[in-house]
């Protein structure tokens, strides 16, 4: 695009100082609020075409069509010849999220704004990307529109490519509809005017199909690409699998759009559509399109192909594989097997124990070649392009939202354009895609509401903050540096904004071996960038799009710059409107304050704030230090270590308690700068004072327990003159820590040890096990050593000897099997061969063994093992890794002693284990139990298990597994099989071919090769023979001898000039790839392990969304103006509406449990679950079955005794199921023990477990709770 003008980059300048208004909200336009429209795209086409910017066609009038010399920037915002513009440009900030949203589907071009020269990177990263976008176009033209002998037919006559010649006419259907640029210069005969367009910037911005799908791709490519190191080398690949699956959905949408265009507008067909060489019957391929779906039916009928639909969706993925046979073939990629490190980093989040179901080879990975790389320069990954689209799309709006409406036709809200809409997030489109659909939520009227109040919140960046710790660089000559407070004067436009030298250690993240984490760093530059251009485009408000999962949870489609984000994300942004303190509020925000800056400790201040005190003590502390925190963010550098601003920490606060501390001080200095002394009322603030529920899942479940203890310890009950009590804190006090200190104390003197153990069994350590048991979770030790306790671990070198487990598996593992792997290890540059591995991994019984086991196997034959370690983030690495000072001797004790932090560990998860049982009364355990029983007795099919919460959302628990490769790939046309047939030489895709009899098959390849070569002299006769024996094998599951036919190849061809060669060469890039699929009937597709994992969890979540609804419902109504900051059970609003906030929370969680306990939900379960008939009054939800209860039939591997053995010993019937056997040894015990069963095996009812509390809840007493939310 074109540059401005310099008279128009001077206004461009100014705009913001001359627009922004500090604490004001952004006017919506009366019309809008009047519901003269509902509609946001529609309020602005109205406006524009009012104001003369558009024409009765939405198109862009003179002068205002050529964007360089007639900018929106100026004319929609008030600076040009455009009057009568609303306040807050509000036409301007909607036809610049329009703009954007259309990019991001591919619609038009990224550079919706001129600028003067290369203003940012980001016009680096848009150059290359529309440079590999015309390339792939200008190969896919050549491919699909102007290669004779691909498109026509064996008389050089008819265009006889079907996928051709839908594409031809798709792209005529959008060309007539809107034009688009290259009908001017590659398709010419789409438009009947295309020779004299007028070159306005919406045409030239304007994509066509093709040319999206192009754009797509890239998109694809670039932004789900992985960077790995193997052997010392590093690698940039994007998985096969991911880039197909992502691609032909792209695709899809774009075609189905077209289609359904020609539909919405009535196509007329002309009677002939195409360049004049290759003509064909329009009408006959429009009725194809329309009746059938775009491509070819491959010869099968309406039973696999039921709906037009469903035959796109099919050959947009043949597209998408095609696409990707373009890119092996023009060498911009390599096909390679992944590594199990690259598969459990890209699949299973680095678990590498996860068992996988892609039968013998890992999956395809698509590496970037050099000849790639050229189009990135001398920068490589560091490239812009990766750092832009490898950001998500969904993002922040310019512009307010569409309200979610439930009465509309058209009921989903949100962003812009209706195809990019959701209000279900998650996997829920896989699951209303069955037929019929099984939704997982039925959204309710309040449901929509609530998202409605929550996207009515306007956003702005914390200017205060982004002062205080970055750098803000002006685009003048001299790229002036903005002083602090000099935003109202600002005359240049921000170039660019990066964290001020002293602070680029706690803003750079880094992994786990201590190494800059580039991708993370790229998502942080990313959102300084998308500050720069809220506060540049925008005059610094923006918006978010709200949506909710299935249990009801909402979020902002973009966490990023919102409350869901990190902490960056959290301290760079506030409400846009401004209200009035007061007393109340501030303090409120002295008690955010100290919120923020607990457990600091810092010679400024007085005394450090401690944690669990009253609400009246932390305003208090902020009171009596209130010159020490002022004189600290004076000059936060000087206090870089007590502020935690000296390093980065996966999991802080460390910049959101710089801009709390940010604007305590300019609040202070406003009040003292008050003429009559100083009125709290006339200072205004914005920012968010949000408050944590106490344990809020534990809060739940004491509820519908009754149990009063545990209610107690997690502030339910208990005045605001009571501290509040932290069960974390308890956790960690009932941790048994005698076995951790026998053994640090072998490497840790006294004091040390002392030390360590308080660090590992604090309260921040006991918190994560804590707070994530209570959803299900049993892997403690992910929170004590995966990353940012979430992830998975760091790991040693492989030098440890194999565990005794390991070393009793090893005896196991057949001869055969450590046979092949032994010849491998011989030469272990070559591919590891686990096809011929697995097939004799064998058990006793002569089957093949699961996929963990023989991968466990060939872990073990390499002799040693990798040990878990902490991991940047983790529980333990927090506690222990970091020195707290310089003589802090047990980090570097720990590194010398890594095999030490492994078994540490297990034995702090052990104990966090018991501990979480006593601290909370087993609560997890009393709520499961019954849950688990009413999944039991569902058989899995739609809607799984179901409940209603108050407010009508229908939530249901209901899961589904996807096939694994062994029962999909046949069925996915993205395997050599399945490429385009012109697309390939017709040897390879004849039915029959120099007597071979299977089409487009490696094997093909082989024959073809010994056709061509058999009695070549350049062929060694060696590798022709073995050539030879593969084609003539029996074996159908042999594997393609890829080397040796590229070792003919290069024999015949070694300077890559053979046309012959080159054809081969081509097709062994071809690859097979597994994408997700599902079963076609319900019953295969259901997945009753999931559901029953789920139940409790989706329950729990469901009931804190419930009250986060309520609760918002209620202020929205109670509170003028309400701006709302919600993070599932994180409330948070303005300073002065804090207290309301707080009795609000109080009142709605009264509310909701008042008449509703436990069995309450149970009994509606069951009643709203087909085919469960349960009473809870009388039927057992548990019966003990002793030691029995985890026997398998057989015996184990290890020698442990079956159900089966233990009956025949004892001369029991051994025939029958397992309940039936573990019934009859229940029955042998009890009558040798003179007891009845049940007595020596007792039942558990429902009643049993709401009995167990000493303390039963009265739930009238949390309309007094002082720190529900402290």
């Amino acid at each position: 695009m074109p540059s401005h003008s310099d008279c128009d980059e001077k206004l461009m300048g100014t705009y913001f100082s001359r627009h922004y208004c500090a604490g004001e909200r952004v006017e919506i336009p009366i019309d809008w609020k009047d519901g003269t429209f509902d509609d946001w795209n529609k309020w602005k086409q109205h406006r524009l075409i009012h104001l003369g910017f558009y024409d009765q066609k939405h198109m862009r009038k003179p002068p205002y069509d050529q964007a360089h010399e007639a900018p929106p920037r100026i004319h929609l915002r008030g600076d040009g010849d455009i009057v009568d513009l609303s306040s807050g440009h509000m036409e301007f900030k909607v036809w610049l999220q329009n703009k954007i949203e259309e990019a991001n589907i591919g619609k038009g071009s990224q550079r919706v704004l001129s600028e003067q020269g290369r203003e940012t990177e980001r016009e680096d990263a848009m150059e290359v990307w529309e440079d590999l976008t015309r390339i792939l176009h200008q190969k896919l033209y050549e491919r699909f529109f102007n290669h004779p002998d691909k498109i026509l037919d064996e008389k050089g006559k008819a265009n006889n490519f079907r996928e051709s010649r839908h594409l031809m006419l798709l792209l005529k259907i959008a060309a007539w509809d809107k034009p688009y640029f290259s009908v001017v210069k590659y398709y010419p005969w789409a438009h009947p005017r295309s020779d004299s367009l007028n070159l306005t910037t919406d045409l030239l911005n304007r994509l066509g199909p093709v040319e999206r799908i192009c754009r797509e791709a890239i998109r694809i490519l670039i932004s789900k690409s992985i960077t790995s190191e193997v052997e010392e080398m590093s690698f940039t690949f994007v998985p096969g699998m991911t880039f197909i699956e992502e691609l032909h959905k792209r695709i899809f949408d774009i075609l189905e759009e077209v289609i359904q265009l020609a539909k919405s507008k009535k196509y007329s067909a002309d009677d002939i559509c195409g360049p004049d060489w290759a003509q064909f019957d329009e009408k006959k391929a429009l009725n194809q399109l329309l009746e059938d779906g775009f491509g070819s039916l491959d010869g099968k009928g309406k039973d696999k192909f039921p709906t037009s639909e469903s035959v796109t969706k099919h050959n947009s993925i043949k597209l998408a594989y095609d696409i990707t046979n373009l890119f092996l073939e023009e060498g911009l990629l390599q096909r390679r097997y992944m590594t199990e490190k690259e598969y459990a980093q890209t699949f299973h989040d680095g678990d590498e124990t996860r068992e996988r179901k892609l039968g013998n080879d890992l999956p395809n990975k698509l590496v970037f070649t050099e000849f790639l790389w050229e189009f990135f320069g001398d920068k490589g990954d560091n490239h812009p392009i990766f750092r832009w689209l490898r950001a998500e799309q969904d993002r922040w709006m310019y512009c307010p939202p569409v309200p979610h409406n439930s009465d509309k036709s058209s009921p989903i809200g949100g962003l812009l354009i209706e195809s990019n809409r959701t209000i279900v997030g998650g996997r829920e489109p896989i699951f209303t895609s069955f037929e019929p659909p099984t939704p997982r939520c039925q959204p309710s009227e309040r449901l929509f509401e609530t998202l409605n109040d929550l996207q009515e919140t306007q956003w702005e960046i914390n200017l205060d903050f982004l002062s205080c710790i970055f750098d803000i660089e002006l685009n003048d000559e001299i790229r002036t540096k903005l002083l602090p407070g000099g935003w109202a004067d600002k005359a240049h436009r921000i170039q660019k904004i990066k964290p001020k030298a002293e602070y680029e250690t706690v803003f750079t993240p880094l992994d786990g071996a201590g190494e800059v984490d580039d991708r993370s760093l790229d998502e942080r530059k990313l959102v300084l960038e998308w500050s720069r251009r809220i506060i540049e485009h925008n005059a610094n408000v923006f918006w978010h799009s709200w949506i909710c999962d299935f249990r009801g949870r909402m979020s902002p489609r973009c966490v990023k710059l919102s409350p869901h984000g990190n902490d960056l994300d959290r301290a760079l942004i506030r409400f846009k409107h401004w209200k009035p303190l007061g007393d109340e509020g501030i303090y409120w925000l002295r008690i955010h304050v100290h919120n923020m800056m607990e457990d600091i400790e810092c010679e400024a201040l007085n005394s450090k704030a401690e944690k669990q005190r009253t609400f009246d003590e932390r305003s208090k502390w902020v009171e009596e230090n209130i010159q020490g925190l002022r004189d600290i963010i004076t000059n936060p550098a000087k206090f870089l270590s007590e502020l935690k601003l000296h390093r980065y920490v996966g999991r802080s606060k460390a910049l959101q308690r710089i801009a709390a501390l940010v604007e305590l001080d300019r609040v202070y200095r406003l009040y003292e700068d008050e003429a009559d002394g100083g009125d709290w009322s006339k200072v205004t603030s914005g920012q968010p004072i949000y408050l944590d529920a106490s344990c809020n899942g534990y809060q739940h479940v004491s509820a519908l327990l009754r149990d009063g203890n545990l209610a107690y310890n997690v502030n339910l009950i208990g005045d605001e003159g009571q501290s509040p009590r932290d069960l974390y804190g308890i956790v960690a006090g009932n941790a048994d820590t005698l076995q951790a200190r026998e053994l640090v104390q072998q490497f840790l003197n006294e004091n040390e040890t002392e030390e360590a153990m308080r660090r590992a069994f604090s309260r921040g350590t006991a918190k994560c096990p804590t707070m994530t048991a209570i959803y299900g979770s049993k892997d403690i030790e992910k929170c004590l050593w995966g990353r940012n306790a979430r992830g998975k671990p760091d790991y040693s070198k492989p030098i440890y000897e194999l565990s005794e487990k390991d070393k009793l598996e090893l005896e196991r593992i057949p001869e055969k099997a450590k046979q092949v792997y032994l010849e491998w290890s011989k030469d272990k540059e070559r591919e590891f061969p686990f096809e011929e591995f697995k097939s004799h991994c064998l058990d006793k019984d002569r089957k093949q063994v699961s996929d963990a086991k023989w991968k466990r196997w060939k872990r073990i034959l390499g002799g040693t093992r990798a040990i878990p370690l902490w991991a940047s983030g983790s529980g333990l690495h927090t506690a222990l890794m970091l020195p707290i000072d310089e003589a802090d001797r047990i980090p570097e004790a720990f590194r010398e002693n890594e095999y030490e932090q492994y078994l540490l560990t297990g034995l702090a998860s052990s104990s966090f284990k018991e501990s979480i049982a006593v601290s909370t009364g087993s609560a997890f355990q009393r709520l499961e139990m019954p849950l688990k029983k009413i999944s039991n007795l569902s058989d899995g099919m739609h809607p799984g298990i179901s409940w209603i919460l108050p407010d009508e959302l229908v939530v249901n628990n209901y899961y589904v597994k996807s096939h694994g490769r062994d029962e999909s790939s046949g069925g996915m046309p993205c395997h050599p099989g399945s490429a385009l047939t012109p697309m390939v030489p017709t040897w390879y895709s004849k039915p029959v071919w120099n007597g071979h009899k299977i089409p487009k098959s490696k094997k093909r390849i082989a024959v073809r090769l010994e056709y061509l070569y058999d009695k070549d002299e350049r062929v060694l006769t060696l590798l022709m023979t073995a050539l030879k024996k593969y084609i003539r094998s029996k074996n159908t599951r042999e594997r393609f001898p890829l080397q040796l036919v590229e070792d003919i190849l290069f024999q015949v061809d070694p300077n890559y000039k053979n046309q012959d060669v080159d054809e081969i060469r081509k097709l062994i890039a071809h690859g097979s790839y597994s994408l997700r699929r599902y079963a076609d009937k319900e019953a295969d597709r259901r997945d009753k392990p999931g559901m029953r994992r789920g139940l409790s969890p989706n329950f729990v979540h469901s009931l804190d969304a419930y009250h986060m609804r309520t609760t918002i419902h209620e202020l929205s109504e109670s509170v003028e103006q309400l701006s709302f900051w919600a993070v599932h059970d994180a409330f948070g609003t303005h300073a002065c509406d804090t207290r309301l906030m707080i009795n609000v929370v109080r009142d709605k969680f009264q509310e909701m449990y008042q008449d509703r306990d436990l069995r309450y939900w149970l009994d509606q379960m069951v009643e709203k679950t087909p085919g469960i008939d349960f009473d809870f009054d009388k039927d057992p939800i548990h019966v003990d079955d002793g030691p029995y209860s985890r026997m398998s039939l057989k015996d184990s591997e290890e020698g442990e005794p079956g159900l089966k053995s233990i009956c025949s010993e004892r001369g029991l019937s051994t025939s029958g199921l397992r309940a039936e056997l573990m019934n009859r040894l229940k029955e042998d015990d009890a009558q040798k023990k003179g007891m009845k069963v049940d007595e020596l095996y007792p039942v558990t009812l429902l009643e049993d477990l709401l009995n167990q509390s000493t303390e039963e809840l009265d739930v009238s007493d949390c309309a007094n709770a002082g720190y529900l939310i402290s």
